[in-house]
C-alpha cells in the first residue's frame, strides 16, 4: 500500500484512493477499500515500524 502500480512511493491514503480513482465509485472495490480503510493503515503503519526497527537494529 506504499507503492503505486508503477512503482512510485506514496502513503496508504493516496493509494486507497487512486484505487478507487481507477475503480470508480460504487464497485465492489471501492465497498470493500473504504471498509478495509482502517485495518490497512493500521498494518501498514505496522511494517513500516518493523522496518524501521530492523534498519535501526540492524546498524
Amino acid at each position: 500500500m506504499t507503492t503505486t502500480p508503477d512503482g512510485t512511493q506514496t502513503t496508504p491514503a493516496e493509494r486507497l484512493d487512486e484505487i478507487v480513482q481507477r475503480y470508480g465509485p460504487d464497485t465492489i472495490v471501492e465497498w470493500f477499500s473504504q471498509r478495509a480503510a482502517l485495518e490497512i493503515h493500521a498494518a501498514s503503519k505496522r511494517v513500516g515500524d518493523q522496518m524501521a526497527d530492523a534498519f535501526v537494529g540492524g546498524q
